[in-house]
């Protein structure tokens, strides 16, 4: 056999292990991206519901210190919001003591607002909001 022969068999027999070891090496490479991408899915998904668990425990720690100074509607679950800059919000007349820092608890459906001051755990202000009818 001539060395031109042997060489293409051999070149041959390495491409056959190739074709043969494409496929197992295809297999393992989806099977990784597949586990990788439930990873990220996972780590997300609890991210997001750890992130919803503690904003409903910060509602509710606020709602427990504002209910020792004024009795809060019990039949909702307030939106909550910090203050963060006052001159934006010295016009209004709810705001007009608001420091930055100080909490908004907004009852939509009781029609009720109050801004709370955590620094110094006082109520500042309460409102009855008008509805556009």
């Amino acid at each position: 056999m001539s060395m031109t022969a042997t060489l293409s068999v051999r070149v041959q027999k390495i491409v056959e292990t190739i074709k043969k070891n494409m496929a197992l090496v295809l297999l393992i490479l989806v099977i990784l991206v597949a586990a990788g991408l439930g990873y990220v899915y996972t780590r997300y998904t609890a991210l997001t519901q750890d992130q919803s668990a503690v904003n409903q425990k910060k509602i509710a720690a606020v709602v427990e210190k504002v209910d020792k100074l004024i009795a809060l509607p019990k039949d909702e679950t307030p939106t909550l919001a910090t203050v963060s800059n006052t001159t934006e919000l010295s016009e209004q007349p709810f705001f007009k003591n608001a420091r930055v820092g100080d909490q908004v608890l907004l009852y939509a459906v009781a029609r009720k607002a109050y801004l709370y001051s955590p620094e110094r755990n006082m109520l500042i202000e309460v409102v009855t909001l008008k509805t556009g009818e």
